[in-house]
Formats: C-alpha cells, sequence, structure tokens
C-alpha cells in the first residue's frame, strides 16, 4: 500500500517498464501475453498467468506509443 495518489506515484516513477492502462492499474509490460482492440475503441491486455486488463480510452495513445 502506497500512501500516496497514482497520479504523484507516476510522476516518480522510474522503471520504464511500468505503463499505467487505466486509472487503477499499472502493468510490467515485459508480462503482456498477448493484447487485442475491442469495438469499444479499448484494448484487452492478456498478461502472464491469464490476467485480463483493459486499457482505457485515456490512456490508449500511451499504450500504443511505448508497444508498437
Amino acid at each position: 500500500m502506497l500512501n500516496m495518489r497514482l497520479k504523484k506515484f507516476e510522476e516518480t516513477f522510474i522503471d520504464k517498464n511500468i505503463i499505467r492502462i487505466n486509472n487503477s492499474v499499472f502493468i510490467n509490460i515485459n508480462y503482456i501475453k498477448s493484447f487485442q482492440s475491442l469495438k469499444n475503441a479499448r484494448i484487452e491486455v492478456v498478461l502472464e498467468g491469464g490476467i485480463k486488463y483493459f486499457v482505457s480510452r485515456y490512456y490508449i495513445k500511451n499504450f500504443r506509443e511505448r508497444l508498437l
């Protein structure tokens, strides 16, 4: 648990492999198994272990820049 807002954490975070994909989730891009575009302008990300997350529209541009 961190005693700070995620926005502040994001600004101070140094690891370039960590990316924010929505308002409450950061992921390590090294653990991405696959991702696919969905109809509603979002991206579904599947991590190793089968955990699925959605990249919100607000964070898609940054996600694409980092992975493509």
